[in-house]
């Protein structure tokens, strides 16, 4: 498949389940779902909702004027990986239908196995990482019952995976908060060499746990200018209404600060998905401008700050 420019690849993230071993205190991968089951769990509605969203490409570039020529499924949770049967159920549905695939896992359950999919069916594999300190990361709450995530381990199941598919993209998901704006992840990042770094700013959704101002999210930044050249970095205004988002039962959502919380569509395999769309504030713009801005942000920080 010929690589697509990357403001013309649409993402679309799909949230597949809340659940997760780890339970992050600014975690905002909490939904509204009046006790309705994941649609992971109906192989037939996982089909249909993938079949939908394999037309959205073409319905922006009608309705906007866009140029996307090709689509990103990106598979997050909670912890995706934590439904092994129906994430590759996914995946295959996904792939089968042209798309490209990627996944954000907190890399507590990689394994043998894990590495096997990863490598032969994935393009592009996100890390979240918020802390190299254990004691940093307990106090997050990302530990579950094994406790912290080995980052040495991660390291050379990496490398594995690098060595099985020498072309996978390594991405790497940090969320700057009170507790680590200071702290310095150049060790990390010379260490794994990840292909794309997304730094967001902690985002108060659903609640302000661990929330920073931006002179601090600024601080970060410029503390790794010299990554710049792989930052991709997201304050809260270039996170809203800039992500395609889908929720575990199947509906659009988006964090619109309008709504206090989160707005929703009807189901993806409820109605047309043209009108689900319609029922959601996504704007195509603020979408490409994102992949416009890595190794631009933190020059722009720099001078805000010098």
């Amino acid at each position: 498949m010929t690589a697509s420019h990357p403001s013309r690849e649409l993402v679309v993230n799909w949230h597949i389940t809340e659940a997760c071993n780890y339970h992050c205190h600014y975690c905002f991968a909490k939904w509204d779902m009046s006790a309705q089951r994941e649609a992971l769990h109906f192989p037939k509605r996982v089909e249909h909702i993938i079949q939908e969203i394999a037309r959205l490409p073409a319905i922006l570039n009608q309705q906007h004027s866009n140029q996307f020529d090709a689509l990103r499924l990106n598979f997050v949770g909670g912890e995706a990986f934590l439904y092994a049967q129906a994430l590759q159920h996914m995946i295959q549905t996904a792939k089968g239908l042209g798309m490209s695939v990627s996944a954000i896992t907190n890399g507590s359950l990689l394994n043998a196995q894990w590495l096997d999919v990863i490598a032969a069916n994935l393009d592009t594999i996100g890390f979240s990482v918020d802390s190299l300190l254990p004691e940093v990361n307990l106090q997050l709450g990302r530990s579950d019952k094994r406790g912290v995530l080995d980052l040495a381990v991660l390291g050379q199941q990496i490398d594995q995976l690098r060595q099985m598919q020498p072309n996978i993209n390594i991405k790497l998901n940090t969320v700057v908060n009170a507790l680590n704006y200071q702290e310095s992840f150049h060790g990390l990042i010379e260490g794994i060499q990840p292909n794309k770094w997304k730094v967001f700013k902690m985002l108060p959704v659903l609640n302000d746990h661990h929330s920073i101002t931006q002179s601090q999210f600024e601080h970060f930044l410029s503390q790794h200018q010299g990554f710049q050249s792989i930052m991709a970095p997201e304050n809260n205004q270039e996170m809203v209404n800039s992500y395609l988002m889908v929720d575990p039962i199947g509906r659009f959502f988006q964090n619109s600060a309008a709504y206090g919380g989160y707005q929703y569509s009807m189901a993806i395999d409820s109605q047309p998905i043209e009108q689900c769309l319609a029922e959601i504030d996504f704007q195509p713009q603020r979408f490409a401008a994102r992949y416009q801005s890595i190794g631009q942000y933190p020059i722009k920080v720099l001078q805000q700050v010098s």
